[in-house]
């Protein structure tokens, strides 16, 4: 069984991991929010384009795609239930 990379299903970074004034990143797409005192300042999401160049080019992107989104869409759903809060 060919083994797989350890990129494999981490395109986007856990939201499970978002905190203020530190920047997040999975192989692909990264998140920081700034805060300044009581106020939200700048929300950035980066993009490594030779990330996501050889993403492109991998056999598995389908596969891999599916499951980061998987995964994604689970921390969602824990993130918004409030069971973190």
């Amino acid at each position: 069984m060919e083994s797989e990379k350890e990129c494999y299903g981490r395109m986007f970074p856990s939201v499970l991991e978002l905190s203020h004034n530190r920047m997040v990143r999975g192989h692909v797409f990264g998140d920081k929010v700034e805060c300044t005192g009581i106020s939200t300042g700048d929300r950035s999401v980066v993009t490594d384009l030779d990330n996501w160049r050889a993403c492109t080019d991998c056999s598995k992107l389908d596969r891999c795609y599916q499951l980061s989104v998987g995964q994604l869409l689970m921390e969602i759903a824990v993130r918004s239930s409030g069971v973190l809060r």
